[in-house]
């Protein structure tokens, strides 16, 4: 670890040393590594009447929101200054990832703040993860993962970026949260808190909000709460390399250039030399003249025809040194040319290995599958899914090996006695290897089997399939799946295999 701060730390210098701006954050997150890391620091808070989410900033300290621990019909901003508007501590439960229970010895509401929802609660000192906060505002573009406890699902992770950061207090998120993941962080690439989810407009894929971490850590600083600032997650030894790579090559063009304007330095310093020696000449001679004024009478007239002749040289050599000047700034437009240049090649660099790859694809699965609580064989699960393409991973030769997906999948069930029922699901992948899906059932069989309707309540989906040959087209691996109403009643789990393949296309 500490090889590897060191390497980060060289990288940082030798690009602030040339003027270079190079960003690892350009690179795609790390979202397992942030997890595995981070996510030891997310609790999960429940009240009498709620829950929600938080995480450690230091030993004895959780920040969350204050709807996470506020009082039913509490609803106005001006009750968040009162006591009474929140539980106690003895009302507060907090549960950390190992499982353990740790009890609430203060509630720190920020009552001097109404209009900002954030809350610290102090607990006795906890050996663990505690997560840096970034006290800064972050870019827009930012890739980011969130980690909380959505509609009761511990301990979860989801993927986006910033999308706007010049809000009041807020910045938008283009990351899937629900109910529950109130209070939970949002962690670039690094391990910094970007944000803290707060919530959004119900039915909106883009009005998910997060309050930004500059707010927070200003808040912190005001009631003397301590954090702390330095990367927890460190840039991988192959990025730390690209970037080695990239530096060395700006290095030897920079130093060709540098001797380059040195050469023509030392021809402009050779020539204001000469310039001056000539000019020095001139004075020394003029002195002469005026010493030899007295005695030369006689010669005034010639002496005066010298001196014009003099001052006309002078009137040249004031012009050549204003050229000289000239070409000088010349020289030092074009290294700034050359500069912005430098600039533009290297985003545009950047900007085509993000967009050298197929951007969609389609997938077929057929999987059979075995329900385990009526131990009953279902022959086939057939799937279709057309998924939008992003977060891709390359090979050495620079091919797209691996990528992470979202889209929709449609799937028809067949049992021995023919077609059973129609799903229609939303899924996610990460990485090629592991797909998670959730959707419901829209149409099924009657019971006397004559006919497909509507069910007449609703039937909840989810499944969760591993692909064990990510980096090729054809599907191999296992599924599991379940379906249950929304009550979870009689819930059905299957378990099965999955084979099919993919089709990329559409590259822009």
């Amino acid at each position: 670890m500490y090889a590897v701060r060191s390497l980060c730390v060289w990288v940082v210098a030798a690009c602030s040393f040339h003027g270079t701006v190079l960003r690892l954050s350009a690179q795609p997150i790390n979202a397992k590594q942030v997890f595995e890391q981070c996510a030891g620091a997310v609790v999960r808070i429940r009240t009498e009447t709620s829950g929600g989410s938080g995480f450690f900033i230091g030993p004895q300290y959780i920040v969350t929101n204050k709807h996470v621990i506020r009082r039913p019909g509490i609803s106005q901003t001006e009750y968040y200054r009162y006591p009474a508007a929140y539980y106690t501590h003895r009302q507060i439960q907090v549960t950390t990832r190992s499982g353990a229970t740790i009890p609430v010895i203060e509630v720190n509401a920020f009552r001097d703040h109404p209009d900002i929802d954030l809350a610290v609660l102090k607990v006795p000192r906890h050996q663990g993860v505690a997560l840096p906060i970034l006290n800064k505002t972050v870019d827009v573009g930012e890739p980011v993962v969130a980690i909380g406890h959505p509609r009761g699902m511990e301990w979860t992770l989801t993927q986006g970026s910033i999308s706007k950061s010049d809000l009041k207090y807020h910045a938008q998120l283009d990351v899937a949260t629900d109910p529950g993941s109130s209070g939970g962080p949002v962690i670039n690439k690094f391990g910094q808190v970007v944000a803290v989810v707060e919530g959004g407009y119900p039915y909106s894929a883009t009005g998910k909000f997060g309050i930004r971490s500059d707010v927070l850590a200003g808040l912190l600083n005001y009631y003397g709460i301590p954090y702390t600032t330095e990367p927890i997650v460190l840039p991988s030894p192959e990025e730390l390399q690209s970037q080695i790579r990239l530096i060395e090559q700006r290095e030897r063009s920079l130093e060709r250039l540098r001797a380059q304007l040195e050469r023509e330095r030392s021809s402009l310093d050779s020539t204001r030399t000469a310039l001056n020696n000539w000019q020095q000449r001139l004075v020394e001679r003029e002195r002469q003249y005026a010493s030899m004024h007295a005695e030369l009478d006689a010669k005034i007239k010639a002496a005066q025809e010298y001196l014009n002749d003099y001052e006309s040289k002078r009137d040249k050599l004031l012009s050549f040194q204003e050229a000289l000047d000239q070409r000088e700034k010349a020289l030092d437009r074009r290294a700034q040319e050359l500069d912005s240049r430098e600039r533009q090649i290297l985003k545009h660099e950047l900007l085509i290995n993000e967009k050298l790859g197929d951007h969609f694809s389609v997938d077929f699965l057929a999987s059979p599958m075995y329900q385990l609580s009526s131990q009953l064989l279902i022959p086939l699960r057939a799937s279709v899914g057309i998924y939008y393409r992003f977060g891709f991973e390359r090979d050495q030769e620079g091919v797209v090996a691996r990528a992470d997906k979202i889209g929709v999948v449609a799937t028809r069930q067949l049992t021995l006695l023919g077609w059973e029922q129609d799903e229609l699901s939303f899924a996610i992948e990460f990485n090629s290897v592991v797909r998670f899906s959730m959707g419901a059932v829209i149409r099924q069989r009657t019971q006397a089997g004559q006919s497909a309707v509507i069910p007449h309540g609703p039937l909840y989906t989810a499944a969760v399939l591993v692909d064990f040959l990510p980096e090729r087209p054809l599907h191999v691996g296992m599924s599991i799946a379940t379906m249950t109403d929304q009550r979870f009643r009689s819930p059905v789990a299957m378990v099965g295999i999955q084979l099919g393949f993919e089709i990329n296309f559409f590259r822009w």
